[in-house]
């Protein structure tokens, strides 16, 4: 039986950390939309929770480009990871963020292959459509005539 790649394991030790600071990010991004009003302090501490899991997730992208057996390979077969990991630095696009962070979590998911596909479709579908609500939220709590003005009329 053969050992696995540093890569293979990288991406094992990695996985649950990484899930974890995929949840931390969903927190961080829904406290200031759920709670305008809340201290400044804990809007900094959101969006320095933002940025630190991006640097995670960015920095899980070197790991593994650097443990891959072929570099340009890597980058190859790993563009859309690149492009989420980058994507994020355009500030305007704030919420890619997030649908970088759950693009990652579910390249990385190690299960079997159906139980993946329907677990990364059903959380998709459930965490886009929370963060898109919360998106909408956003735009309409304080635009003049707008009639959405809490979490569940954004839904």
């Amino acid at each position: 039986m053969r050992e696995p790649t540093a890569q293979v394991r990288w991406e094992e030790r990695t996985q649950n950390p990484l899930l974890a600071l995929a949840v931390a990010f969903a927190v961080a991004y829904a406290v200031p939309i759920v709670a305008p009003g809340a201290r400044p302090w804990v809007h900094t501490l959101c969006t320095g929770v933002e940025w630190v899991v991006w640097a995670a997730f960015a920095a899980d992208y070197v790991g593994r480009l650097c443990l891959a057996p072929s570099r340009w390979v890597f980058v190859r077969a790993h563009w859309m990871d690149l492009l989420v990991v980058l994507l994020p630095l355009v500030q305007p696009l704030r919420l890619l963020r997030l649908v970088s962070t759950l693009l990652l979590v579910g390249k990385r998911a190690r299960m079997a292959s159906q139980v993946r596909l329907t677990t990364y479709v059903a959380g998709s579908v459930v965490g886009l459509m929370m963060f898109g609500s919360l998106a909408v939220l956003q735009v309409e709590r304080d635009a003049p005539g707008g009639n959405i003005k809490t979490l569940g009329d954004a839904v």
